[in-house]
């Protein structure tokens, strides 16, 4: 029987930029609701990633208007820091041409424009964010996603959209609260991505170190170089990997970690090792079988949870670190949430138990069964 006699299930997610996090969630969901169904992606963008383990993404523009014609849809926004994403900052991530036209100084007064003109047509602000309109008699449900809040009309146009869908699951406390104070059918689950152990096996483990982070100054490269040489110097038999793990506008890791390889005091020492690693499958592998995690992205360190690697989360972000104030509490002084992470990597880096990633495995699949039950009515 072919894809034509499945149900058809629109999937909306960032699956057409190299975010490694965000090209996790088509496998997951693919997973844990079974290959009974048609799948259609959809991003920003028409992309194709299926090389990399990522899939075949439509332009969502094409779904918004499929919606405003065809009812008895259903429609999956899955993962990632959706609520709150405008269109122009999608934009940006996706296409230099926008980057190039327009200065990052304009930027703000730039996604008023964008986003009241898309407003207009979608009555929605946030691509990612399904309209009132839209939603009549087609099903919307929202897979463990993440997100910002705003104020005052702008929030209140969310609470508008968001009011009338199946199911609001959502990965921070936060959303959750906004979500129940405004009579959302909320549930709060971690990030579907620690559901990678059950589908990829831990790659025995080596005596390595994965290091990761973004974009940075070059003052901050150079203080990242000088505590790398030190765990480096210590032991030249462990091996330090620079792995990048995000390649889209605002990740581009591989700037970061090639500055950091060629710095001065680390380009000669040969257990200090750049690595290019494009496949999905190839990171779970290398970060799974490592002694320790060090690094700036969430789905870096959520991997670490899920395969008891110990981690060091390095990033300011107050994304990252509201993640572990709410699914590893127990840990959440011992990150330094700082570039100077050498005093805390020598207490001795941070471990999520494994009983507490039993625990959120099992809130997850319990979301997974509800939308489950929910799609098949």
């Amino acid at each position: 029987m072919g894809d034509v006699n499945k149900k058809v299930i629109n999937v909306i997610g960032a699956f057409d930029r190299y975010n490694y996090g965000d090209l996790l969630f088509p496998i997951i969901l693919r997973n844990e609701l079974g290959e009974s169904y048609n799948y259609k992606f959809y991003s920003i963008r028409n992309y194709n990633y299926e090389g990399y383990g990522g899939v075949r993404t439509k332009s969502i523009i094409r779904l918004l208007f499929k919606l405003l014609f065809k009812r008895n849809q259903t429609v999956i926004i899955a993962g990632g820091h959706v609520i709150g994403a405008g269109w122009l900052i999608l934009f940006f991530h996706n296409w230099k041409a926008f980057r190039m036209f327009f200065e990052p100084k304009y930027r703000k007064k730039y996604d008023v424009y964008f986003n009241s003109i898309f407003n207009k047509i979608f009555r929605s602000r946030y691509p990612y964010v399904i309209s009132l309109p839209l939603q009549r008699n087609n099903q919307i449900i929202y897979s463990s996603v993440g997100g910002t809040v705003y104020s005052l009309g702008r929030k209140s146009e969310l609470i508008k959209n968001l009011f009338g869908v199946d199911l609001f699951s959502v990965r921070s406390s936060r959303l959750y609260e906004f979500g129940v104070e405004n009579n959302i059918n909320s549930k709060l689950v971690p990030d579907s991505a620690m559901l990678i152990s059950n589908y990829f096996k831990k790659s025995l483990a080596e005596n390595y170190l994965v290091f990761q982070c973004h974009n940075l100054s070059s003052e901050i490269i150079d203080v990242l170089a000088e505590q790398l040489f030190i765990i480096a110097n210590r032991n030249v038999k462990k091996k330090i990997i620079l792995l990048p793990i995000g390649y889209a506008n605002g990740h581009e890791d591989f700037i970061a970690l090639q500055k950091l390889k060629s710095h001065d005091i680390l380009c000669d020492m040969q257990n200090v090792v750049y690595r290019k690693e494009m496949s999905v499958f190839g990171i779970i592998k290398i970060i799974s079988g490592a002694e320790c995690f060090i690094g700036t992205s969430l789905h870096g360190i959520i991997t670490s949870f899920t395969y008891n690697v110990p981690y060091l989360c390095i990033s300011s972000s107050y994304k990252l670190k509201e993640y572990i104030k709410d699914w590893d509490l127990n840990n959440l002084d011992k990150n330094p949430f700082d570039f100077k992470f050498i005093e805390f990597y020598d207490r001795g880096p941070c471990q999520m138990v494994v009983d507490e990633v039993k625990r959120q495995k099992a809130l997850i699949l319990d979301n997974f069964h509800e939308m489950n039950k929910l799609i098949n009515g």
